[in-house]
Formats: C-alpha cells, structure tokens, sequence
C-alpha cells in the first residue's frame, strides 16, 4: 500500500456552502488526476478512494439524508465516472465550470484541501507523471488567481 499520513487535527471546513453539486465536481477533478495517465490500475484506485474517504469525510459535517458525511458523494461520482469512462480532460474541464461558478466559495483554506488532495493522488501511483503534472499545474493556476 503507498503510504500517505493524515493530519486528523486538520481544521473543519468553516463557514462554507458545501454541497453534492460541490462533492461531485470535486470528484470529477480528482478523477482526472487519477485518469490522466489513461490508466486506471486497482491499486491506485483504491488508495485513492481511500485518501479521499480518510481526508474529506473528517473536513466535512454535513450528513446526508442517510445520515452518512455529505462527502460520501465524491466518491460515489468517481465510481460512476470510471464505470462510464469518461476522459480526464473532459473531467477536469467540468471541475473548471464548476469553479469559475463558485469561486467566491473557495476560501484559501479549501483551496489548501484542494491542491493537497491532487499532489497527493498524483504520487500516489509511481509518483507525478507528465499527465499528472500538466493536471496539477492547470489545477495550481486556477485555485490560485
């Protein structure tokens, strides 16, 4: 297994207008990071899904109608996107309108969440290919206008 260490004193997402329609975009950004090699190994899939799960739900309050962490829904979306296979850039440009939309949303401190979530599946695989950095940089340019 890669290993990666949590900071579980992370602070809670303050104040934030935190939905599925944020969840899911997010996911589609993190999807792209996973997809952009083209290559979807198992083993990289599951420890991403795994980091997301370890790193979001701690952040996040808000629980669903199931009662289960509102964030529960990045993980679903990625699901639903392997199984349609969709392309990374294709991913990655809905997490763009997405942000463009909200990004009066996007505290500094979500932004942090953001960026460490995508160096971190980007390693996580053999560590940062081409595909993975050009993702990354587009990803550093646009949360940090």
């Amino acid at each position: 297994m890669h290993g990666y260490s949590l900071n579980l004193s992370v602070q809670k997402l303050e104040n934030m207008i935190l939905g599925e329609k944020f969840y899911e975009a997010l996911a589609h950004l993190y999807y792209a990071i996973i997809k952009a090699d083209k290559e979807f190994d198992k083993e990289e899939y599951a420890s991403a899904i795994k980091y997301i799960r370890d790193y979001w739900l701690p952040l996040e309050e808000k629980l669903d109608s199931k009662g289960e962490s509102i964030a529960l829904v990045a993980v679903d979306t990625i699901h639903n996107l392997k199984e349609k296979d969709i392309t990374a850039k294709d991913a990655l440009k809905v997490f763009k309108e997405y942000y463009h939309e909200n990004q009066k949303h996007f505290s500094s401190h979500l932004r942090h969440h953001i960026r460490k979530t995508c160096e971190k599946l980007a390693e996580m695989s053999h560590g940062v290919d081409k595909h993975e950095a050009k993702i990354l940089k587009e990803v550093k340019e646009l949360v940090e206008e």
